[in-house]
């Protein structure tokens, strides 16, 4: 069913009572800026400059009935329910929801797209955006019954709390490779399981680089890859630059499915960084800043083995001592520096197991991805379907 709709002021009202630094309590009570609200969640983040008592000019009180409402730049989307009771700067409204409302629904409206999206269109100052609380307060809402409110919010927070832990999975299976790789093969400075060691230049067949070539217009179906592509250990395929509109790519100028990169050109946080091309275009190029490893037919590395070693902490100490170039500039390594890198060799047996172990945890973490971002975008659709069909 529709739901009546109300202006939002009659669901809730302005409850802005001041707290004069001098006042008896005002050191007792926990304070909230806007930067300690996390943008669209509105988590209170208490790690990120949060203060007790210690301010200078006048601040609001609030408990655990209000709804914090941030009208500085309200594209940031600040809405927070607090749970305890406290103060806050003056650019958060706290809102006191009317009897019949829940509080929690209030916060959804507040925070929905279709709410930020109106408000920006009445927002005063151009520098500072803030809120015109009397144009939100106007805004027409959605009203079902309280049951009904709560009914929305529970199937709503199932959902978030789905996409909370899914995002955590992800986060620990990012921790699970590098330690992964610690236990199986040790520290490559401190080798403690004594596995032979090379340079890199007696593993490899050479390093191949890129054309050096001035960038199109765009009309080319070609695109070369920027050293932005190749970042931390990711292979972001997105950032390119048009090629030449009548360059003819050679074959060894394209990039291929399976090849590893290094960046031999970066800042000096990411010179050296690695990257595994899982799938690629035809149409991707190869910069000269740049290089892929080109192996022996029968060599004795796993190139997954390598690029991993290769993003392991004490591994990127030894990639940013052998850059140079000014400071402040650009770094570059050279092939012959790079090529005297030492590399644990362990048995290629065991650094099959370990590349199969990876490739178990990455499937889940597709998955686990997957799901999460189809969460993301369900829920403003949720929203919207629960509000205007019902439950």
């Amino acid at each position: 069913m529709n739901w009546p709709t109300v202006p939002l002021g009659e669901l809730c009202k302005m409850d802005r009572q001041g707290v004069r630094p001098d006042d008896p309590d005002a050191s007792l009570l926990p304070f909230i800026g806007l930067e300690n609200i996390e943008p669209d969640s509105g988590n209170i983040n208490f790690n990120n400059d949060t203060r007790i008592g210690n301010q200078k000019s006048t601040s609001f009180r609030f408990d655990k009935r209000h709804i914090l409402y941030g009208k500085l730049r309200p594209y940031l989307n600040k809405v927070a329910a607090p749970t305890f009771t406290g103060k806050c700067s003056t650019e958060l409204v706290p809102l006191l929801p009317q009897v019949g409302v829940d509080r929690e629904f209030l916060g959804l409206l507040l925070r929905r797209q279709v709410t930020v999206e109106y408000v920006m269109s009445s927002v005063t100052g151009a520098r500072m955006p803030r809120t015109d609380m009397r144009a939100l307060l106007s805004l027409a809402v959605p009203f079902p019954p309280l049951e009904e409110q709560r009914r929305i919010v529970s199937i709503l927070n199932r959902a978030a709390k789905i996409e909370r832990l899914r995002n955590q999975a992800q986060e620990r299976l990012r921790e699970f490779i590098p330690a992964l790789f610690i236990r199986m093969f040790g520290d490559p400075v401190e080798n403690p399981m004594g596995w032979k060691t090379c340079q890199l230049g007696n593993l490899i067949q050479g390093l191949q680089g890129g054309r050096n070539v001035k960038a199109g217009n765009g009309s080319s179906k070609f695109r070369i890859l920027k050293v932005s592509a190749v970042t931390d250990g990711i292979f972001n395929p997105s950032e390119t630059k048009p090629a030449p509109d009548d360059y003819v790519p050679p074959i060894d100028h394209f990039v291929r499915p399976g090849d590893l990169l290094i960046s031999r050109a970066n800042t000096s946080a990411l010179v050296g960084s690695s990257a595994m091309v899982e799938g690629s275009s035809q149409s991707l190029l190869l910069p000269d800043k740049i290089w892929r490893f080109v192996w022996h037919e029968d060599s004795c590395v796993e190139p997954v083995y390598i690029h991993n070693y290769l993003k392991i902490s004490s591994t990127r100490v030894m990639l940013s001592a052998m850059a140079t170039g000014t400071s402040g500039s650009m770094k570059n390594i050279s092939q012959a520096k790079l090529k005297t890198l030492p590399i644990l060799v362990p048995p290629l047996g065991i650094q099959q197991q370990f590349v199969k172990m990876i490739k178990t945890a990455r499937s889940a973490a597709s998955i686990a991805k997957a799901g999460s971002s189809h969460v993301a975008v369900l829920n403003p659709s949720l929203l919207f379907r629960l509000l205007r069909y019902g439950v």
